[in-house]
C-alpha cells in the first residue's frame, strides 16, 4: 500500500532540522517519508504500532516542524516498529542522532531493572513535630492492627522500598495504590516497576485513577478501639505531616472517600475465586497470547506453556473444582487449552521468548510445580517433567520463533508476561487454599517502555541460546533421571 502525503508549500516558516543547509539538504522528515514510501508502509499501520492517534504527528515530522529532540524521539519509535536492515538503522542514527532520547530509555531501563533487585533502597525520612523519623517506622507504628494505606502518585524509590517492607511485615494491611499511567516515560516506568514488584502480595490493590496531582501517603488504622489518621506529603520533602487520633465516624468517612475514588477508577487486580473465574482467566490469557509476540519473564515455564495431555492428567487426578471431567466447565477449560495449542503449533509468525533462571527451573524439575501453579492441578510427575522439557528443547531447535534463555543470575522474583500488542500481564497464583488473582494492563503509555525494556534485558542480561540449551540439558540430566 502506498502512502498519500499532504504537501506543504509554506516556505516562510522556520525549519528546525537541516536549517540553512541548502535546498538539496536531506532532512529527517524527507528521509523518513521516502523510507516509508519505499517500504510501502501505511501511516495507519505505523500509527497503530506506535500508539499515535493524530496524523498531524507525521505531517509535522515529514515537513520538519519538530525540534531535533522530538524528531529523534519519533525516529527511535520508527526504528523499533518497522523492519530495517543494519545499514538503514545505522544511516538513520548517524544522520539524525537521538542521544538525548536514548538517555530517557536508559533511565527507564534502570528503573525497571529494579523489578529484579532483591531489595529496594528505603529509609525515607519524615520531618515530624517530634523530630525526624523513618517512614517505614511510622508506617509500622500505625499499622499494628487493621489498617488501610493509600498511595497516590508515588515515584521515589525509597518510599517504594518502605512500602515493600510494610507489605512483607503485615499482611493485614491493605495497600491501595492509585496510579495515573501518565504520558511521561520516567513516571510510567516507576509505576510499572511498582506494579511488577508488589503484585505478588495479595494485600496490594492497584487502581488506575485520575487522582489529583497530590503525591503522598494517607493511612487510617484501627486497633483496640482507637482510630488514627496519618498523612505524608511526598512532593514537599515530607514537610506536610499529619498524625492524629480520630473517631470512628471520621475513620469510616476517610475510608469511604478513598474507596469511592477507587470504584471510579480501574481496579487492576481480578480475583480468581471460583471455576468460572478461572476459565475466564484462561480464556483471556489465550486471547492475550495469540496474535502477537510474547516475552515471558517467569523464571520457569507457566501453566500456559504445558502441553494439553500433561495438563489433562494433572487435572483428572485432583478434580479440585468438584466437577467430573465431563462437566461443561471442565470441557470448556480444555477446549481453550486445545485451541491455544493448535494455534501455536500452526503459527510461526509470532515470536515466543521465555526467560528462565536456574533456581526456578531446578524447583520445577524437583517438584513438578510450574511457576504459576494452582491447586486445581496436581504437580507433574518426574516422567511428565522429562516429557515437557524434551518437547520444549525440540520446539526451540526446530522453530525459529521459539526461544528460551537463562538470565545470567537468579533474579526473577516477580513474574510478568509482556505482549507485542502492548499488554502487560501479571498474576499471583492461588495455592494453599488462597485465592489467585491476575492483572491485564493495556496502555499506549507502556508500550514504548516495555518494547524497549524487554528487548534490552533479553539482549543484555541473558546467556546465549546455545549456552542456555546446554544449561537446560545439564539440569535435566541431573534432576530428571
Amino acid at each position: 500500500m502506498r502512502i498519500a502525503f499532504i504537501q506543504n508549500n509554506d516556505r516562510s516558516r522556520p525549519r528546525t532540522v537541516g536549517e540553512g543547509q541548502g535546498e538539496n539538504r536531506v532532512t529527517a522528515g524527507s528521509y523518513i517519508k521516502k523510507l516509508l514510501e519505499d517500504k510501502q508502509i501505511s501511516i495507519s499501520w505505523l500509527s497503530k504500532q506506535m500508539g499515535i492517534k493524530s496524523r498531524s504527528t507525521y505531517y509535522r515530522l515529514f515537513n520538519d516542524y519538530y525540534s531535533k529532540d522530538k524528531t529523534g524521539e519519533l525516529i527511535d519509535g520508527i526504528i523499533r516498529h518497522i523492519e530495517l536492515t543494519d545499514e538503514e538503522k545505522h544511516d538513520l542514527e548517524s544522520r539524525f542522532g537521538t542521544g538525548r532520547v536514548s538517555s530517557f530509555f536508559k533511565r527507564t531501563r534502570d528503573i525497571l531493572l529494579k523489578c529484579y533487585d532483591e531489595t529496594l533502597d528505603s529509609g525515607y525520612i519524615v520531618k515530624t513535630p517530634d523530630g525526624e523519623k523513618s517512614l517505614v517506622s511510622l508506617l509500622k507504628e500505625h499499622s499494628g492492627g487493621e489498617a488501610s494505606v493509600f498511595l497516590i502518585n508515588l515515584e521515589d524509590e525509597r518510599v517504594i522500598g518502605d512500602i515493600a517492607q510494610l507489605l512483607e511485615w503485615n499482611e493485614r494491611v491493605k495497600v491501595y495504590d492509585y496510579i495515573k499511567l501518565r504520558n511521561h516515560r520516567i513516571r510510567t516506568a516507576y509505576e510499572l516497576m511498582t506494579l511488577i514488584r508488589f503484585f505478588r502480595y495479595p494485600n496490594y490493590l492497584p487502581v488506575v485513577s485520575d487522582f489529583s496531582e497530590y503525591s503522598g501517603i494517607c493511612m487510617v488504622s484501627a486497633e483496640g478501639g482507637k482510630y488514627n489518621y496519618m498523612s505524608v506529603n511526598i512532593d514537599n520533602d515530607c514537610c506536610d505531616f499529619v498524625d492524629t487520633e480520630i473517631n470512628r465516624d471520621m475513620y469510616d468517612h476517610i475510608v469511604n472517600v478513598y474507596t469511592r475514588v477507587m470504584s471510579k477508577g480501574e481496579s487492576l487486580r481480578r480475583r480468581v475465586k471460583k471455576v468460572s473465574d478461572y476459565i475466564e482467566l484462561v480464556q483471556k490469557s489465550a486471547d492475550f497470547s495469540c496474535g502477537a509476540g510474547m516475552f515471558y519473564s517467569e523464571g520457569a515455564p507457566c501453566f500456559g506453556a504445558l502441553s494439553v495431555d500433561i495438563l489433562s492428567d494433572m487435572f483428572r487426578d485432583i478434580n479440585y473444582f468438584g466437577f467430573p471431567y465431563e462437566h461443561e466447565y471442565v470441557q470448556r477449560l480444555f477446549s481453550i487449552f486445545n485451541e491455544k495449542a493448535e494455534y501455536e503449533a500452526n503459527t510461526d509468525a509470532h515470536e515466543r521468548r521465555m526467560m528462565f533462571d536456574e533456581g526456578h527451573i531446578e524447583h520445577m524439575m524437583r517438584s513438578g510445580i510450574a511457576f504459576d501453579h494452582m491447586d486445581a492441578f496436581r504437580p507433574m510427575s518426574g516422567e511428565q517433567c522429562r516429557t515437557y522439557f524434551k518437547r520444549l528443547a525440540d520446539i526451540a531447535d526446530k522453530r525459529a520463533n521459539y526461544s528460551y534463555r537463562f538470565i545470567r543470575r537468579d533474579i526473577i522474583r516477580s513474574p510478568f508476561v509482556y505482549s507485542g500488542k502492548g499488554i502487560l500481564y501479571l498474576y499471583a497464583p492461588g495455592s494453599g487454599g488462597g485465592e489467585g488473582s491476575s492483572m491485564f494492563l493495556e496502555r499506549n503509555s507502556i508500550r514504548e517502555i516495555m518494547d524497549d525494556f524487554s528487548e534490552y534485558i533479553w539482549e543484555n542480561h541473558t546467556c546465549s541460546e546455545e549456552e542456555s540449551k546446554k544449561t537446560l540439558a545439564g539440569m535435566a540430566d541431573k534432576y530428571l533421571k
